[in-house]
């Protein structure tokens, strides 16, 4: 369920959980998700409005996704299916009944129920610029 509480000058947190399809899912998707990364900041950074963002494996059957942003959570769907679309992509091919891909191509059926979308408003901060994350695989 997707709760539209985003407004100017508040910061908003949005939770999506992504039902993993088996445990030699999750298992890939912790391997797959940091070289992915590098794309999700390259994103965050072109939309703008993005805090922080992350996903987590919480356990073999769920995966998360979680942001700090400005403003509405339906145009920060729209930017995230535009910028990251890919990362998305990858990421629903190891969940459970995913939206259809491309993501960037499906943007519309980006919150269609198949996830669950909590969005909690906090008190207004300063403006703050999203971080810019290094490749860092290094191993």
């Amino acid at each position: 369920m997707l709760r539209p509480a985003g407004r100017a000058g508040i910061q908003n947190h949005l939770t999506i959980a992504f039902p993993i399809r088996s445990p030699a899912d999750a298992k890939s998707l912790a391997a797959k998700l940091p070289p992915l990364m590098p794309c999700l900041a390259r994103a965050s950074d072109a939309i703008g409005t993005v805090h922080d963002s992350c996903f987590v494996v919480l356990s073999e059957q769920t995966l998360l996704f979680l942001a700090d942003f400005d403003g509405d959570e339906v145009q920060l769907l729209r930017d995230l299916a535009e910028h990251a679309g890919p990362v998305f992509d990858a990421v629903w091919a190891h969940v459970h009944r995913p939206p259809p891909a491309p993501v960037a191509r499906n943007v519309e059926l980006s919150s269609n129920g198949r996830c669950i979308i909590v969005s909690v408003p906090s008190p207004p901060t300063q403006p703050i610029r999203p971080r810019r994350c290094e490749a860092s695989n290094r191993g």
